[in-house]
């Protein structure tokens, strides 16, 4: 087939939805770039110094266990930009890289939780909980965009958000747009309003499985009471954007996984989903790091960072960057 006709055919069904993860990850990458002076301006204003009281006995070397896991995942995650790859090895990278980027998230929440004096949380559903509680019950000083939640039963198209936003807004929102640009709020409450609906469909998957779901003769019911799926949406905690992280990170890996392969053969959008993603990891990190030196000190934090740039060689990529900024800023 002549590859001119090839990249000029109509999309289909696997490209279209790689437009739409693409378009959703993009967004969020571009509200943070814009966002940088402001993420920078609230870490400072918070003050974290005394909003987080320095933990004196947090055991510093699980500490430093989970930032160097979380670190090397986010290594393994730029080695496209590292290797100097091109798009055709990154197309297939890009199959796991939201599995890096979830995890490098997931293994520095650890480190700050050990930073506290905490315990681990180790299963995912059980730590996306805590997270969703964290920013809910304002425990910790999440900052915008974490800041935002969703929460609600989808069936009745009645979620609900903790920030202002226009649901008819939100309704006529087209995930093969980019609304970002004129929307910010719009655009986060469409993240969030598509992934609690997805944990809805899979609670309820998992409750028929269960065979909770039957007739009075002991047949499989086929459809819900309404009751019983305002039970069910109850029953799931706050929906936040690290719900989507990890949404993603099961998309790419297991339920669309071919997706990442078949639906890129547009060279541009490879490319952009990739750095989106990584740029998403890493103001994500550079949040979470913030608190971690709060809590451990920032000179405890810095040599910590320190001693795994100088054993990455030639790495200058992720925590290599971000540790000029974790300086610049005095958090």
């Amino acid at each position: 087939m002549d590859s001119t006709k090839w990249e000029l055919s109509e999309p289909d069904d696997e490209e279209m939805k790689f437009e739409v993860y693409t378009n959703y990850i993009s967004g969020l990458s571009y509200l943070l770039n814009s966002s940088y002076k402001s993420i920078v301006d609230q870490l400072t204003n918070i003050d974290l110094k005394h909003t987080i009281l320095q933990n004196n006995q947090a055991n510093k070397s699980e500490v430093q266990k989970f930032l160097n896991n979380s670190w090397n995942s986010e290594r393994i995650l730029n080695s496209p930009k590292e290797l100097n790859l091109d798009s055709s090895f990154v197309k297939f990278a890009n199959h796991w890289s939201p599995v890096l980027a979830y995890y490098s998230i997931f293994l520095c929440f650890q480190s700050l939780f050990l930073s506290l004096g905490w315990e681990k949380i180790i299963e995912h559903r059980s730590f996306l909980d805590k997270v969703s509680s964290l920013i809910n019950k304002k425990r910790l000083p999440f900052i915008y965009p974490w800041t935002h939640l969703c929460w609600g039963c989808s069936y009745y198209k009645k979620e609900k958000f903790n920030f202002d936003v226009n649901l008819s807004e939100v309704n006529k929102f087209s995930p093969l747009t980019n609304p970002v640009f004129s929307n910010e709020s719009v655009f986060i409450a469409k993240i969030l309003r598509t992934t609690r609906r997805k944990q809805e469909e899979y609670r309820e998957l998992i409750w028929k499985r269960g065979g909770k779901v039957k007739n009075v003769d002991g047949s499989r019911k086929k459809i819900y009471r309404l009751k019983e799926k305002q039970m069910i949406s109850d029953n799931i905690q706050k929906t936040s954007l690290f719900d989507f992280l990890y949404r993603l990170r099961i998309r790419s890996n297991y339920e669309d996984a071919d997706i990442f392969f078949m639906g890129t053969r547009n060279q541009a959008t490879v490319i952009n989903y990739f750095r989106s993603l990584t740029n998403i990891t890493n103001y994500s990190l550079f949040f979470i790091e913030s608190l971690i030196a709060s809590a451990i000190g920032v000179n405890n934090f810095i040599d910590i960072a320190n001693t795994f740039i100088k054993s990455s060689g030639n790495y200058n990529y992720g925590i290599a960057r971000r540790i000029e900024k974790h300086i610049d800023s005095n958090v």
